[in-house]
């Protein structure tokens, strides 16, 4: 018994898909290919190495589809008439093993656990980042040309999407010390925002005797931005620092 449900934990692991997205696009390497009825034979005997396989037809299969051989999974990367030429690395694909085919044994297209695990697994990727939302970044580039930046200099500019603050980040040259207001208003105030508008209440961003500086502790701010919010940055004081970057990292909605 014990031995039936570690060989069961073993196929559940092979079978264990990760998402590509968000760090990339899945291909269709990836997620595989399917074509229906997809059947022949080998033509030529193959060791357990070669990427090379002839079938006796290859017109009913796909590149990218997964293949069966005896009992030997693999993936044909290309097809030119009747020859495959399978992916590096997926011979004995899937948690098969590569082995020997002798020339006759049929060769079959299939659907296995992969295709519904790979899809699955991108699937729950998208909608995870869907629900949660996708992370940026809101900033703000001040640069006093090799003189030492001023208390008031003041940039403004609408948000073109909805987002939460969930930290921020400055970075500064050279190390000094240099801290920022944030202010915010609707689009239709008739006016910009001002210091009574401020949303960081007595935690502004801060860089202190330092290169850089960042926190996810927003002790009292006013973190819901609206789409086309007009946000303003604005320099309280500074010391040093003649070029500097602040970020309001946040989650897009």
């Amino acid at each position: 018994m014990k031995r039936i449900l570690l060989l069961a934990l073993c196929a559940l692991t092979l079978h264990a898909q990760t998402a590509i997205y968000p760090g990339g696009a899945a291909t269709d390497q990836d997620l595989l290919v399917a074509k229906d009825r997809s059947s022949s034979t080998l033509s030529t005997s193959i060791n357990n190495s070669t990427l090379t396989v002839i079938v006796a037809s290859g017109t009913s299969f796909i590149a990218k589809e997964l293949i069966t051989i005896d009992n030997e999974q693999m993936i044909i990367c290309s097809i030119s008439t009747n020859t495959f030429t399978i992916c590096t690395g997926t011979r004995g694909y899937g948690g098969t093993s590569a082995a020997s085919h002798t020339s006759g044994v049929a060769v079959r297209g299939n659907v296995a656990a992969y295709h519904h695990n790979a899809l699955k697994a991108e699937i729950k990727a998208i909608e995870t980042r869907l629900v949660t939302g996708d992370p940026g970044s809101l900033s703000w580039s001040i640069d006093g040309g090799g003189i030492a930046i001023t208390t008031g200099n003041t940039t403004c500019a609408a948000v073109p999407t909805a987002a939460t603050i969930t930290g921020w980040i400055i970075s500064a040259s050279p190390s000094g010390s240099i801290a920022f207001g944030v202010w915010k208003t609707a689009y239709s105030a008739s006016t910009d925002p001002t210091i009574s508008d401020s949303i960081v209440a007595s935690a502004p961003p801060t860089l202190t005797t330092n290169k850089r500086a960042r926190s996810s502790t927003l002790t009292s701010w006013t973190t819901s931005i609206a789409a086309d919010d007009i946000l303003c940055f604005t320099v309280t004081s500074a010391t040093t620092v003649t070029k500097a970057t602040v970020a309001l990292k946040v989650t897009r909605q």
